[in-house]
Parts: structure tokens; C-alpha cells; sequence
């Protein structure tokens, strides 16, 4: 199946039309494979894809040709799930949280804890940022996924070779790592960066959700 996958994406590359029906039917194949591959890698790189089929487009986007050419390169990388069956990776605890109002400073915050260590920080998201984000009422969502994401980026060692469980006090956020990707390009984004992350310290995750009380 990966093999007629590859197939089709690299036939993608050299036409300038597709039927939908085609585009239906990679999609639904790639869901498929993408499930085996760490932190579901590659489900962010459908999103415009989705629209394609979603506008019944049978003339390639530059979108879509972007994904493909992307698609492409992750296939090539082999960044299948890993089940350790001779050891046991340490386990470190993530809680990470945000806080976020109109007009307001956006501050996130976030513990690490380990066997051996335990440590913290928190940060302010320039205000500037907002302008890359999709427009909403609310930026929550988008403030929750960062502190998520800046545990990994700002502290490497601490999770290198680990089973982490992240803990987050936002049920759509947990969803969005869970499943790896979502239709909002900018969500989307910060997923693919936080399993990136993973996968390249040798680590793996577990999401919870927290009530924001605790």
C-alpha cells in the first residue's frame, strides 16, 4: 500500500489535473498509513488536500503541490512507529498551561518533572504573533497549543529518549495531539512541530486532559 501511495504522489508531481475520485482515495490511503507513523506525521500536510476535495477542484493548487513535494520527503525519512520491546524509556511528566484575554499580554507556563529533575518557566507570546495565526474570537486554543509545543523546543534534554505524559487543560487542544492534525492550517502547524519534536529526541507521548482548577 505505501508503495502505490508513493505511486501516486510522485504521479501527482508531473500533471496539472486529478479527478476527485483519485484525490478521495489517496487521502483515504494516507489516513491509513499515517496511523502507523510516529505522532501520526504527515495528516498535517492534507489540509489543503481537504479543501481540493471539499471545492470538487479538479485543477492541482499550489497547495496541494507543496503537501505532495512534503509528503514525499517524510516518506523518505522512515519515521515508523517504534514499539521498545528490550527496555523501558524513563518517564517524564509535562503540565503546561496558558493564559490568554483581549488585549491582554498572553502568558504560558509549563513544569517538567522527571526522576531526577524537576523544572519549570513561563513566557509571554509577543503580541505580533497573532497576525501568523488564523483569525478567531478567542486565542486560546492557539495559546494552549503553544505552551504545549515550547516544553519540547526549549528543554531537549530533559525528554530525550522519553515516554512523556503531557498533561494539558484543554480537551480540543489534546485532541488536536492526539490526532496529529486539524483542518486550521495554524493548529496544524504546531502539531506537526510538536511530533517532529518528538520523534527527533527519540521520545514518544501520552496526552491527558486536565481541568484548568488543578
Amino acid at each position: 500500500k505505501t508503495e502505490d501511495v508513493l505511486k501516486q504522489l510522485l504521479s501527482l508531481q508531473s500533471t496539472t489535473t486529478v479527478p476527485r475520485q483519485v484525490l478521495l482515495s489517496l487521502r483515504g490511503k494516507l489516513n491509513a498509513i499515517l496511523q502507523v507513523m510516529a505522532g501520526r506525521l504527515g495528516r498535517s500536510l492534507m489540509a489543503h488536500m481537504t479543501q481540493m476535495i471539499t471545492d470538487e477542484l479538479t485543477e492541482l493548487t499550489d497547495g496541494v503541490r507543496v503537501e505532495v513535494a512534503r509528503l514525499l520527503e517524510l516518506f523518505e525519512l522512515n519515521l515508523w512507529k517504534k514499539v521498545p520491546l528490550l527496555y523501558v524509556p524513563a518517564h517524564t511528566v509535562v503540565i503546561s498551561d496558558a493564559m490568554w484575554e483581549p488585549g491582554e499580554p498572553c502568558r504560558v507556563c509549563w513544569i517538567i518533572s522527571s526522576a531526577s529533575s524537576t523544572r519549570g518557566a513561563t513566557t509571554i507570546i509577543p503580541p505580533d504573533y497573532w497576525a501568523y495565526c488564523n483569525e478567531r474570537s478567542t486565542q486560546i486554543m492557539m495559546a494552549e497549543m503553544v505552551a504545549s509545543v515550547l516544553p519540547i523546543m526549549r528543554h531537549p534534554a530533559a525528554l530525550y529518549q522519553t515516554h512523556a505524559t503531557l498533561h494539558i487543560d484543554s480537551q480540543s487542544v489534546v485532541a488536536v495531539c492526539v490526532l496529529g492534525a486539524l483542518r486550521a492550517a495554524d493548529l496544524s502547524q504546531l502539531a506537526f512541530a510538536l511530533h517532529m519534536g518528538l520523534v527527533t529526541l527519540q521520545s514518544s507521548g501520552w496526552w491527558e486532559w486536565v481541568p484548568t482548577a488543578s
